[in-house]
């Protein structure tokens, strides 16, 4: 490139150097405008093509621009001669620096030196000169094999002008004169050759070696037609289409390299084997070692060639469109172009369609699209600067490297230890790019600084999009990309799962699907152990079902709902009855029922009634009449959907219908007395002992004769309705139905006949006794029973069908579109294969040779080195956590998906643990809180108070940005100082969150804080915390500060204040008040700080009932020990007294309806009363003399 031109000057003597080197700079630079900033080749026409009637050929209208830069023009013409062409010498004496000879034109010769044949085509008009031979007409034999060019001729002319007197030299001149030669395709090709060597990559575009690279395809697994059932099934399967694919895999990946070697050579070091980086013998190392050492993972293996499949597949579609070079070498085609070869030009079909015996097929000229280049021609070379070539050049090696990097990333370690995350993703027409980064790549924490996050979507790399790459390492739990609309994502990617326990994985999953909002069924299928000609294994597999079968009883019978809806319409009427029985019997008087006189009358109450349904409407009486009986089955059902959630306690039922608080005067209260008896004892002699114990003079036999048999009824009642009280029929238990009807039927039967009726038709004990032998005949004909068998079979006969359809085998052929994917598309199924966790290892460790020899044939078509022995398979697939639930013992081996929700109905939400749970806790309240700030000299400070003790965050915000967070841990009602590390006066707003909700908030700007001292910033207002509650009988207050003072206590009735009191108030430290009226009128507790309210309790404030809690003692080894049961929490104290003065007292911390013992450090028979007393009001006492042990 010529990098100077002459400058002229006034006065200069010019030379015909200075002149030539200005025209040749601004020449020069025209040329390479052109060549470098738009392109080389042909932009347009100068198509080529032989007529066939008369062999003549025509080159159409168009430019091109040759590899030097010059501009080729052709008019269209028609050529009907030729003749042989030699390429000019110049007319030039001898070179000179001024006119240089032209060099001869290389590709016009072979290697030899020998010039190649040529022909020049003539027009029809054409006239030879005075002694040139006359040309020749074309013809078809001539035209074979021939390929048409352009051929910018360059002839340098001396216009010396000399006669007899006188020689003027005139200098001499540039004449170019474009012609249409043809050659022959040997020629032609040799040609293509030479430029090859000077461009240094391909330039036959129709000849390319992208051509022989065809888009690979990876087999499904496709478990239907392979008939896979068990592990070794799957292993296998995914061994042969591995082992199918490795060679060409091998061979795509090392001819990608050949084909753009001259786009991708300079990103790899040099010390990379000749033919490219996937030649090295040890690329593939990583990924066989680490399917030797863990077999379980198979499934990421398998998942690991398709993202390799679809990673070439895209790098071969972006290579196939990069058509630009830079500054391509100026030497390639200087003076010519090459237009293709001479032959007939197809044009579209036409026919008389009207004449008969027309053969459609015959409609096919040869015209339009062809699935290669024309051969032969220089088809246009754009400038990167064009298409954004240059950016399709950058991603054709991103995408490269991707490729490479896939196999180095890939790791299995620790995946079984991973935690379950869900993933958004894309299905369908998408590339590798538009889709997640699978968890089973290595990534840095930070997208920026990692080669593959950074390589996996150059797209989003570019645009500064890395927010939206997505991948497990880049999933935060605690503000889920899930949360939100992602109407462009239909996949989610399901990863973490292989490894843990089924149970663990499929409560996860429904919990975060509840939790995000997603739409997909759960479907656990089992998968087999059997191995091929082993009688051992089978059996295990046998076993193995049946225990699978019984840990998933719940998901079996929920898709028989019209079963469940029978049991459930069966044991309500059932609970029905059986609470009737226990109402009518808890009421009984005991004293009476065994004959003594009572002073108090059935039904009336001494306390108050217990909490929960109402069932006071049940009274005794052989009828009960419509209205009643209706109101009294709306509260059975009420009460039976109360108690259905829950473990059920015997006795509850008792508990709650029973309102006398004397044993003696209500059954119900007997029999709780004997139920919670600390006596090993069985239930006759509790009985027996509790009768002693509340002193009642009664003949032991009439005990036996006429209380006893109630007692047992009751029990065996309270023990039916714990089984009856299943929420499904999954939970029902029949052999213990079984067991408890059969006593259930004793006891009803030795009450008929043991306990005898009152002559008195108006009796209660008559009336009760009516009641419960009603309905004798259907419990006599086990009527529920004999329903209950009959439901058992069907349940058993169904149970089985339902989970040989969910065994791999049947569920694939029901199903033969599941296929693994990494997760669930949006509305499709997640099919979870498990099987038995140390069954499984015990037969792969029986058949490990099997295995291993199975596994090392696989990884000898990827790596020629042997690896290491497979380990035991006990140590990769251990327990991960303590077996307490049926189905803790299976594992989750692998997971499929359907593209639609499967099956009858969705089960996958019903909750798969045993058993049924223990009341839930009260919810915790949100935490309140307060935040200002202030200028602390040249600091602001912020000072915040929260209402609970815990760990906060504190975000800094800059619009709806968060610039920056801390941590606080905060104690209750304690104020607490942070500050910011930048400028706050940038700050839009500070937030203080507990657990992701906001708690409290200070919004911008903020002003700067001066640097002269400032004055101490104000003290915030107290908060404080004020709540009441029921001891015995008083209602009681309770009031929490955060700053230590004078309060004042406002209670108020309308908005009239009624009464005031004055605190001194401990910060955070709680203080009690009472009022001194009856707290029901009051409608407001105000609690004041210099006359401003920091916080009020709102009315209306119920009445508090007397705080009964019951007290007994026994003699136990000769030691009298008290039991006391206290129905709300809280610290109690006991009173030891003689002669009403209090000698002793004891602390109690008593749990709601716990039973708590104590004994007396002195001597009990000296004591006159024992008191238990809740904020000095007693709850409850027992009145000596109490006997010596």
């Amino acid at each position: 490139m010529q990098t100077s031109y002459p400058l002229f000057e006034s006065g200069q003597v010019l030379t015909a150097t200075h002149l030539n080197d200005l025209v040749a700079y601004l020449e020069q630079q025209d040329r390479l405008t052109r060549n470098k900033l738009i392109g080389i080749g042909i932009v347009c026409g100068l198509q080529v093509g032989r007529e066939p009637a008369t062999n003549q050929v025509r080159i159409s209208g168009g430019c091109a621009i040759t590899s030097e830069g010059y501009l080729l023009v052709h008019e269209e013409t028609l050529y009907t001669h030729f003749r042989s062409y030699t390429l000019p010498t110049a007319q030039v004496e001898e070179a000179t620096e001024t006119l240089p000879a032209d060099a001869p034109y290389p590709f016009f010769h072979d290697t030899n030196g020998n010039p190649i044949n040529l022909w020049e085509l003539l027009p029809a008009g054409f006239t030879a000169g005075p002694g040139e031979p006359a040309p020749t007409a074309l013809n078809a034999a001539f035209l074979q094999n021939k390929v048409a060019l352009l051929f910018l001729e360059r002839n340098l002319e001396a216009l010396r002008n000399c006669d007899i007197s006188d020689c003027s030299d005139k200098g001499a001149e540039w004449e170019f004169t474009l012609r249409a030669l043809l050659v022959s395709r040997a020629d032609a090709q040799a040609i293509l050759n030479q430029e090859a060597q000077i461009a240094q990559r391909p330039v036959d575009r129709r000849n390319h070696p992208r051509y022989g690279l065809n888009e690979l395809r990876i087999e499904k697994i496709n478990p239907a037609a392979h008939q896979i059932e068990s592990f070794e099934g799957l292993l296998s399967r995914i061994y042969t289409l591995s082992s199918n694919l490795a060679p060409q895999l091998n061979d795509a990946l090392n001819k990608s390299y050949a084909a753009f070697r001259y786009l991708l050579a300079d990103m790899y070091p040099a010390n990379i084997p000749p033919d490219g980086p996937f030649a090295d013998p040890t690329y593939f190392l990583r990924i066989a070692d680490q399917m030797q050492q863990n077999i379980f993972l198979v499934q990421y293996f398998y998942a690991y060639l398709v993202d390799v499949v679809r990673a070439y597949n895209e790098f071969l579609r972006a290579a196939t469109r990069i058509e630009a070079e830079c500054c391509p070498h100026s030497g390639r085609f200087p003076l010519h172009v090459l237009l293709g070869e001479v032959t007939v030009r197809p044009t579209a079909f036409t026919a008389n369609l009207g004449q008969p015996g027309f053969n459609p097929l015959s409609a096919n000229s040869g015209f339009g699209a062809t699935t290669r280049p024309a051969a032969f021609r220089h088809h246009f070379i754009h400038s990167p600067l064009f298409g954004r070539q240059d950016e399709r050049l950058q991603e054709v090696r991103s995408l490269h490297y991707r490729l490479y990097l896939l196999a180095i990333r890939f790791t299995t370690e620790g995946l079984m230890d991973a935690e379950i995350r869900l993933t958004p993703s894309k299905e369908g027409d998408v590339v590798l790019s538009d889709q997640a980064i699978p968890y089973y790549y290595a990534l840095l924490a930070n997208k920026e600084n990692d080669d593959l996050a950074r390589n996996w979507s150059y797209a989003k790399t570019v645009r500064n999009w890395l927010d939206r790459l997505f991948s497990y390492r880049y999933t935060n739990n605690a503000d889920h990309l899930l949360r939100y609309r992602m109407d462009d994502h239909n996949f989610y990617r399901v990863e973490g799962a292989v490894g843990k326990a089924l149970s663990t994985v499929m409560q996860t999953l429904i919990e975060q699907k509840r939790q995000l909002g997603l739409s997909f069924a759960i479907e656990p299928v089992y998968i087999g152990l059997s191995m091929a000609n082993d009688l051992g294994s089978r059996e295990l597999d046998r076993e193995t079902r049946l225990r699978a079968q019984q840990a998933l009883i719940k998901l079996l019978v929920c898709r028989m709902r019209d079963l469940d809806v029978v049991f459930l319409i069966l044991m309500a009427a059932l609970f029905q009855y059986l609470t009737a029985i226990i109402t009518a019997l808890s009421r009984v008087n005991t004293l009476q029922l065994v004959g003594l006189a009572s002073p108090t009358r059935l039904g009336e109450s001494q306390g108050a009634a217990q909490p929960g349904a109402d069932l006071s409407l049940v009274v005794p009486g052989t009828r009960l009449s419509p209205k009643v009986a209706q109101s009294f089955r709306r509260t059975a059902e009420a009460m039976l959907k109360e108690l259905r959630p829950y473990d059920y306690l015997k006795g509850t039922i008792t508990g709650r219908v029973t309102q006398a608080d004397d044993p003696r005067a209500a059954i119900g209260k007997f029999y709780e007395g004997v139920k919670e008896a600390p006596s090993t004892a069985n239930l006759f002699d509790r009985t027996r002992e509790y009768v002693r114990e509340l002193n009642i003079d009664v003949d032991p036999a009439v005990v036996d004769r006429r209380l006893y048999p109630v007692v047992s009824l009751l029990d065996k009642t309270e023990e039916l309705v714990a089984v009856v009280s299943a929420p499904s029929l999954a939970e029902f238990d029949f052999r213990e139905f079984e067991v408890r009807y059969d006593g259930f039927v004793q006891a009803f039967e030795s009450y008929l006949s043991e306990v005898q009726q009152p002559d008195d038709p108006a009796s209660p004990l008559r009336q009760t006794h009516q009641l419960v032998a009603a309905h004798y005949g259907s419990i006599a004909a086990s009527t529920p029973q004999a329903v209950l068998t009959g439901l058992a079979t069907e349940l058993r006969e169904r149970i089985n069908k339902i989970f040989a359809e969910l065994m791999l085998g049947a569920y694939a052929q029901r199903h033969p579109g599941m296929e693994h994917k990494g997760g669930v598309p949006e509305g499709g199924t997640l099919v979870l294969l498990y099987t038995h966790r140390s069954l499984l290892t015990r037969v792969v460790r029986e058949h490990q040779q099997s295995f291993a020899s199975k596994t090392n044939d696989v990884r000898a078509k990827f790596v020629s080195t042997s690896g290491a022995a497979m380990p035991d398979p006990r140590e990769v697939l251990v327990a991960r956590q303590a077996e307490v639930e049926p189905l803790d013992e299976f594992v989750v081996l692998a997971d499929f998906c359907l593209p639609y929700l499967c099956c009858d109905s969705d089960c996958s939400d019903i909750d798969l643990s045993p058993g049924r749970n223990p009341p839930p806790p009260p919810p915790q309240p949100a935490p309140t809180g307060t935040l200002r700030s202030a200028c602390v000299r040249a600091t602001r400070l912020w000072t915040v108070t929260a209402s609970q003790t815990g760990s906060y965050v504190a975000d800094f915000l800059v619009g709806d940005n968060i610039v920056s967070s801390i941590t606080l841990s905060l104690t209750a009602n304690t104020p607490r100082t942070f500050t910011y590390d930048g400028d706050p006066t940038t700050l839009s707003a500070v937030r203080i969150t507990f657990g992701g909700a906001t708690v409290a908030t200070e919004s911008g700007p903020f002003a700067p804080c001066r640097s002269d001292p400032d004055p101490p910033p104000p003290q915030p207002a107290p908060t404080g915390t004020l709540r009441s509650e029921c001891v015995g009988a008083r209602r009681i207050w309770t009031v929490t500060a955060s700053q230590s003072g004078k309060y004042v206590v406002h209670f108020l009735v309308g908005r009239t204040v009624v009464e005031s009191l004055s605190l001194e108030l401990n910060a955070n430290k709680a203080e009690t008040f009472t009022f001194s009226g009856e707290p029901t009128e009051l409608s407001e507790v105000r609690i004041l700080f210099e006359d401003k309210a920091i916080v009020a309790g709102r009315g209306p404030f119920e009445k508090c009932q007397p705080l009964d809690a019951t007290l007994r003692s026994e003699c136990v080894r000769n030691r009298r020990i008290w039991t006391v049961t206290a129905p709300q929490d809280g610290k109690y104290t006991v009173h030891f007294l003689i002669n009403n003065k209090v000698v002793d007292r004891l602390d109690l911390e008593l749990r709601a309806g716990q039973a708590q013992t104590f004994p007396f450090s002195g001597e009990p028979t000296e004591l006159s009363e024992v008191r238990i007393l809740r904020e000095n009001e007693t709850v409850a006492s027992e009145r000596g003399p109490f006997e010596k042990c």
